[in-house]
């Protein structure tokens, strides 16, 4: 019988998976004796020894939860109970036992050593040591990389919090790598992979198997809060209500820590002659406590404060720990805003290891480049819009151009023609008709051009620096030549 292009490819992947890949019995397989103090042993792939495996792969389907396990000793048999040693030797019952083809499964009554098989049941957990009473060793664990990636996800719908729960408690059985957190302080449910497109995956089996539309985002950055400069604390709480009120005086500062304090808050009593009572004392550094827990700029803590109480008054009737503690609450917001507060960014510390000889150009990589002034960058972009006026005006450097450029030592007939006309031809211009005298100026002036011209073509680079270095006389070149009508440009007027 003839095969197909895939049946021939399965068959030689077969042939060749089954010469190349290892036998079972070849392989050295090492546990740990819990007994003998972890000791290691040799655990073989025979079938007459005691059993022992361990469950690698969780999976949900319509029949319920199943176990994937790989038998590493012994045998085991449906209706066995064997028992699970990453749970405090927790009595296992296998219920039914399948030979797995793809999709499809067999199912079997008794499987050795050497095999893969699965296991129906329900409440196992992934990685897990299983064995037969008498044995107590426990097999290398797998392992699972650290997460490179996070995000912050919410149900879209809260009906559907419920089934949230469940996809992220049945996915994080199913697979290691994923992971779920909650933050403490914003109170974010984290889920954390090994990519976007690994999570992108489970938000979108939330949707399909959950019916639970799924909110992602960045999670929230821990900002801090902190002051830079000294205020001074004066608040007075006044209350009355229809019995005895409530009356509370403070007064003190707050400053800030120094840098290399270790504590984020500190408290300090410096009340003499009694005016705040010791009973309320506490009550004055519970309410700051309330104060720092949440900044006025953003909402998060506040850090680096040392608060100060060395003065207030106290009522008789009305004063009490409420009174105080509202007091020293309200007097830290009060002096907070007056105190320069700022925020502080989390700092994370990373670690590089490169070989010896590529340090230079990793340190230059890590490092951040050097911030250039502000001056630096308009000088720069100065000198390139004056390069570019430069290459615009030469194009514009005909006649007029020229005898405008004459002042400039590199036309030197310009200038020369130029102090011909004002000086005259050395005759007496009242004897040369004035016709000649015209005509000859003119035929010098264009002698001149030639030369001139000539001499610009030599001298191209020298003209673009002096173009470059005298953008005011360009601005004038422009304006001239915009007046300049095409007749008066080819003659040289």
């Amino acid at each position: 019988m003839r095969l197909g292009r895939q049946e021939q490819g399965r068959a030689a992947l077969a042939r060749r998976r089954a010469r190349l890949l290892p036998n079972p019995t070849e392989v050295v397989n090492e546990g740990h004796d819990q007994d003998n103090g972890e000791a290691k042993i040799v655990v073989e792939s025979d079938s007459s020894k005691p059993f022992i495996g361990l469950a690698f792969k969780l999976q949900q389907d319509k029949y319920g939860q199943l176990t994937y396990f790989r038998i590493y000793q012994g045998q085991v048999t449906s209706g066995d109970t064997i028992y699970n040693i990453s749970n405090e030797k927790r009595k296992v019952r296998v219920p039914r036992m399948f030979r797995m083809h793809s999709d499809d499964r067999e199912e079997i009554q008794t499987a050795e050593a050497g095999g893969h098989r699965r296991v129906l049941r329900r409440g196992s957990q992934l990685r897990r040591d299983l064995h037969r009473r008498q044995m107590n060793v426990t097999l290398t664990s797998m392992h699972v990389p650290a997460a490179v990636i996070s995000l912050a996800v919410r149900p879209k719908d809260r009906a559907a919090e419920a089934n949230f729960s469940k996809a992220l408690n049945r996915f994080t059985k199913e697979d290691p790598t994923f992971r779920v957190s909650q933050d403490e302080e914003s109170q974010e449910t984290i889920i954390a992979g090994m990519g976007e497109l690994h999570l992108d995956i489970y938000m979108e089996r939330m949707r399909r198997e959950y019916a639970c539309e799924v909110i992602a985002g960045k999670p929230q950055v821990a900002y801090r809060e902190t002051i830079t400069q000294r205020s001074e604390i004066a608040y007075t709480h006044k209350k009355q209500t229809g019995g005895s009120g409530q009356y509370a005086k403070i007064g003190g500062y707050m400053e800030p820590l120094p840098s290399d304090s270790v504590e984020t808050y500190e408290f300090v009593d410096d009340v003499t002659g009694g005016s705040i009572p010791r009973e309320f004392i506490s009550a004055c550094d519970k309410g700051f406590k309330e104060g720092v827990k949440k900044g006025s700029l953003i909402g998060f803590p506040v850090v680096a404060v040392r608060c100060v109480v060395n003065d207030g008054a106290s009522h008789a009737v009305d004063s009490s720990e409420m009174a105080f503690k509202t007091a020293a609450w309200m007097g830290f917001r009060e002096a907070y805003s007056g105190a320069k507060p700022t925020i502080l960014e989390p700092i994370m510390k990373v670690e590089v290891e490169a070989p010896i000889e590529f340090q230079g150009s990793v340190v230059g990589q890590v490092k951040p480049a050097p911030r250039r002034h502000p001056r630096d960058q308009e000088r720069r972009e100065r000198y390139h819009h004056r390069r570019g006026a430069a290459e615009q005006h030469v194009r514009l450097l005909d006649g007029s151009a020229l005898r405008h450029a004459g002042q400039r030592p590199v036309h030197d007939g310009v200038r020369e023609v130029r102090a011909r006309s004002q000086a005259g031809t050395g005759r007496n211009d009242q004897e040369v008709p004035r016709a000649a005298r015209e005509g000859s100026r003119r035929a010098q002036v264009k002698k001149a051009n030639v030369r001139a011209r000539k001499s610009l073509e030599a001298n191209a680079s020298r003209l673009l620096s002096f173009v470059v270095q005298c953008p005011r006389d360009f601005d004038n070149l422009s304006r001239e030549n915009q007046a300049m009508t095409p007749s008066e440009a080819d003659n040289g007027v």
